[in-house]
């Protein structure tokens, strides 16, 4: 049987795993201020599940869990805060530059 301080380390490593794998979506989406591929309710919906993993993780008293999901739920608003704040172009529109000449209008 396995001890609980490698039940917890298998844990801790699991979540660690996890955060590392969204870490390069946050950068890419913060260097190219582009999001538009990601989702607003995905997001959303994934927030509210960290929540509720926060809640169980208190609940259990398990630091692995908890850990883990408050990471994810920073990561998850982060990534949901670009997502709200970041203007995407649309593929119909048409950027308009504005000339230097001077009109009579």
């Amino acid at each position: 049987m396995i001890s609980v301080f490698y039940i917890s380390l298998i844990g801790f490593a699991a979540g660690a795993l996890n955060i590392i794998a969204y870490i390069p979506q946050v950068i890419k989406a913060a260097r190219t201020k582009s999001t538009k591929d990601l989702s607003v309710s995905w997001l959303i919906f994934l927030s509210a599940a960290f929540a509720l993993w926060i809640v169980y993780g208190i609940e259990l008293n398990s630091f692995p869990i908890l850990i883990a999901n408050i990471a994810f739920m920073i990561v998850s608003l982060t990534l949901l805060s670009l997502k709200l704040n970041t203007v995407e172009p649309s593929l119909g529109s048409v950027v308009v530059q504005h000339s230097s000449l001077s009109t009579p209008f």
